[in-house]
């Protein structure tokens, strides 16, 4: 039985550590922890190739500024007025989101829009869940 992978960087959300692994056997997982496991294992392949920079950057590399607006694009294609809301800032492919939303199932959406974004290499959430919205 392998290892289990190494904590996901999601605030706010359960980590896959957690997770039991040794006592699952031979059960078949559930297709969205499939698709967390293959994203997890993509964003751990792309920071291990990751490099520090010498210097901090002053603006948005061309390449986050593309992120950032493929980001805004699933937000918005998911037809949730409040996810349109979502403030969206990406910096060296980790993603910070902040906003308000009225239920907690939207802010888990939000979050899941944007692991399943390639190029995503780790997620800030600073989506509240606030009832009025």
């Amino acid at each position: 039985m392998s290892t289990p992978p190494e904590d996901l960087e999601v605030a706010g959300m359960e980590t896959l550590s957690e997770i039991d692994f040794q006592n699952m056997g031979t059960m078949e997982l559930p297709e969205e922890l499939q698709l967390m496991l293959r994203q997890h294992a993509e964003i751990a392949a792309l920071q291990s190739s990751e490099q520090p920079a010498d210097e901090p950057r002053l603006e948005p590399a061309p390449a986050d500024e593309h992120l950032a607006s493929a980001i805004r694009d699933r937000l918005m294609s998911t037809g949730y007025q409040q996810l349109r809301r979502i403030d969206v800032s990406v910096s060296s492919g980790h993603v910070h989101l902040k906003g308000r939303v009225g239920r907690y199932y939207l802010r888990q959406l939000a979050q899941r829009e944007v692991l399943s974004t390639r190029g995503v290499t780790g997620i800030r959430s600073d989506i509240e869940v606030v009832r009025d919205e």
